[in-house]
């Protein structure tokens, strides 16, 4: 089973972030204040960074990165695969960065986008130990 923390502020989309938990996939929502000890207690294989809700998100990605090994995921409304955005997440340390649902999709994240995306994070903990991150977004 994959683990995934998810270090946000956002209080309507830690709840629908939570819902992709499956057999496959284990999904804790944290906020910043907890990350550190999140990160070292339960040594995730994932730790995506809700960049929106978080003030000094670049900052907690560089720490982040060198405190674990596991995959960095920076999750942003505008940081689609291959933008600027997403490239100056990538500096700041995240594997990878992914678009964060808005709208409609952010509060519930059900139906074939949630699936995306759990499947992506499943995914990228099959190769968080191998090579270079994969960019594709759900």
């Amino acid at each position: 089973m994959a683990s995934l923390v998810v270090i946000t502020e956002d209080d309507a989309f830690a709840p629908a972030i939570r819902a992709l938990s499956c057999a496959e996939l284990a999904v804790t929502c944290v906020h910043v204040e907890e990350a550190v000890a999140a990160v070292r207690h339960d040594q995730p294989d994932i730790l995506a960074v809700d960049t929106d809700s978080i003030r000094d998100a670049q900052s907690l990605i560089g720490a982040l990165s060198l405190l674990t090994q596991a995959r960095i995921v920076a999750l942003a409304h505008q940081a689609w695969p291959g933008s600027r955005a997403a490239g100056e997440w990538r500096m700041a340390g995240a594997d990878a960065v992914l678009p964060k649902p808005s709208g409609r999709a952010s509060p519930t994240l059900a139906g074939p986008d949630g699936e995306a995306y759990a499947r992506w994070f499943i995914a990228a903990a099959g190769h968080a130990a191998a090579g270079p991150a994969h960019e594709a977004a759900p």
